[in-house]
């Protein structure tokens, strides 16, 4: 394909959040839905095969680092400069993203299936209780930038990091309760696997959430994008409509909540606003590192050994191999782009009802065994909960792009 078609192809699928497709919250949680789904049952029907779960999530990272570098060279995006604000934040997610699979490799030993789904199930009132602490600091950090650059207080009262409204708490219920029933069955655990499980639920959840602020926050920081620097040598005098247009800048960094009191200042520097990195962008940084991390863990399990020898015996199926690297390149992207329309709650409500449908579909396809009307209850509890979820995420990111644009057009 030719570079300039390629590049059409993916501006028409990265369209502005205003416009075709990136303005439909719904739809990009359907298409990540659809992936996920996707991707699971073909991991299972490889793992039967290639039981490697650590060299396959290893595969997966490797197609992700190389679809994003060939989406560099056709030019679908500029990477950012290496000094970019979010980088330490994109460290910090591989490992969250290694040690999420670690601790759920490990818990599955100590724990049921059934125990594992159920707790696993909680992790949107993870997201909340993160979120939550999360505000609160906010909340102290902006109390005492607001004392000291003499900042009043706005009299509006926050959302919340999350702006979780009483029906979506309310939709959560059948989410939750919907996964306890599809997987009710033998509620085995040990102490140790339970707090495995739950350490695991944690991990999830902070990935989720960190995710979304990679891809979505405007960091206000010292930010000098491509290399460029301000001279030191000469400093300017500050008049006192720098000094308003200072307190300005501090002010609007405080209210969306992307300075930090630990920052560095100087008497003439002013926060720049450093741009989200695109999901390509993301891809691009934090796949190489994922997928030396899931290699290391490779070795130390085993595995790597244990799948030379399995390579004497048995051909492995390289196309299929190709095929599910591709899908979770595809994943990796679209998980990306939801994320930052959608936000983390979203996304872990999305997981809950990808997990229903997965034991649905698992019993109409590989005909595992029938489902019992508590398993049915519980899938359309889940199933119901998401649609009704998906509709005040809709509505409120609709009534949300009403509103800002009725305010760009009085102003």
């Amino acid at each position: 394909m030719p570079a300039q078609s390629f590049r059409s192809l993916a501006a028409g699928i990265s369209r502005s959040p205003t416009t075709g497709i990136g303005a439909n919250v719904g739809i990009w949680l359907l298409l990540y839905l659809a992936c996920n789904l996707a991707l699971t049952l073909h991991n299972k029907y490889l793992l039967n095969d290639f039981p490697f779960p650590w060299l396959l999530t290893a595969l997966h990272a490797l197609f992700a680092a190389l679809g994003s570098w060939i989406c560099a060279w056709q030019g679908v995006f500029e990477p950012a400069p290496l000094n970019h604000p979010t980088t330490p934040l994109l460290a910090l997610f591989s490992v969250l993203y290694s040690a999420n699979i670690a601790a759920s490799n490990a818990s599955l030993q100590l724990v049921s299936i059934a125990t594992h789904q159920v707790i696993r199930a909680a992790t949107p009132l993870f997201v909340i209780g993160f979120a939550w602490v999360g505000q609160f600091r906010f909340n102290a950090t902006r109390w005492e930038l607001n004392r000291v650059v003499n900042v009043e207080t706005p009299s509006k009262q926050q959302t919340g990091c999350l702006g979780i409204t009483t029906a979506k708490m309310k939709s959560l219920t059948p989410v939750i309760l919907g996964v306890v029933f599809a997987t009710y069955g033998d509620y085995s655990y040990t102490r140790a696997g339970l707090a495995l499980t739950l350490l695991g639920t944690a991990l999830a959840a902070l990935k989720t959430m960190l995710a979304s602020r990679v891809v979505q926050a405007r960091t206000q920081t010292p930010y000098t994008p491509h290399g460029r620097t301000s001279n030191p040598v000469s400093p300017r005098p500050i008049y006192s409509g720098q000094i308003h247009a200072r307190r300005g800048s501090i002010k609007r960094a405080v209210d969306q909540g992307y300075l930090s009191v630990d920052g560095p200042s100087g008497s003439n520097s002013l926060p720049v606003s450093a741009p989200p990195l695109h999901p390509l962008d993301v891809l691009l940084r934090l796949s190489p590192l994922a997928c030396v991390q899931c290699l290391t863990m490779a070795f130390l399990t085993g595995e790597t050994s244990r799948w030379l020898v399995n390579m004497k015996s048995t051909s492995p199926k390289w196309h299929a191999l190709a095929l599910n690297g591709a899908m979770a390149f595809l994943l990796n992207y679209v998980s990306f782009v939801t994320s930052r329309r959608a936000g983390p709650l979203s996304m872990t409500v999305a997981a809950n009802v990808k997990q229903v449908l997965t034991i649905l579909l698992a019993l109409m396809v590989f005909n595992t065994s029938t489902p019992s009307a508590t398993h049915l209850v519980g899938i359309s509890l889940t199933l119901g909960g998401g649609l009704w979820y998906g509709y005040l995420e809709v509505k409120e990111k609709s009534e949300a792009t009403a509103k800002e644009l009725d305010e760009k057009a009085l102003v």
